[in-house]
């Protein structure tokens, strides 16, 4: 196994180039899947499973913290390098979690998101990775921001481009 120079990771013989936050990517993940189960809860008061509601809300509001601090780029972006995906999860945890789409951290994100539409409805930052992945989590993140029809154009789009 070789190591990638840049972030010591174990790559099985392929040398990645770049090297990923670990810190961020953590963190993402952590908002993601604590805000799917603030929702799930959210819909049901009568279950009580399941961490202490507040301990658990307090650490979401943490990690919304760190992203807001922290972990957002001058750009608006989320670590541009690895494509628009990060941006797109980042936005859509702050959003599914009381932020609106003019909260300043959220609306750089989305204007972020915004360059990097495509006219073709492909939704990717500049390396163009994950063309799919990075236009399917875009829908995502701007549907969610879409309260007021602002994104209709560019979900049309996106989802003729994921639809082939």
């Amino acid at each position: 196994m070789n190591y990638c120079p840049k972030s010591n990771v174990k790559t099985r013989g392929v040398e990645l180039g770049f090297h990923l936050p670990n810190a961020f990517l953590k963190v993402a993940l952590v908002v993601c899947t604590l805000s799917q189960l603030i929702a799930s809860a959210a819909q049901d008061e009568t279950v009580r499973t399941g961490p202490d509601p507040e301990r658990y809300r307090a650490a979401v509001e943490k990690g919304i913290r760190y992203l807001e601090t922290v972990g957002q780029n001058s750009d608006g972006s989320f670590s541009s390098f690895a494509g628009s995906g990060p941006t797109s999860l980042a936005v859509t945890a702050m959003l599914r979690n009381g932020r609106k789409p003019d909260d300043p951290s959220v609306a750089r994100g989305l204007k972020y998101l915004e360059s990097c539409v495509r006219p073709d409805g492909k939704i990717c930052g500049k390396n163009d990775m994950f063309g799919n992945y990075e236009t399917c989590a875009a829908i995502m993140c701007f549907q969610e921001a879409n309260a007021d029809g602002r994104y209709d154009d560019i979900l049309k789009k996106a989802e003729k481009y994921v639809r082939g």
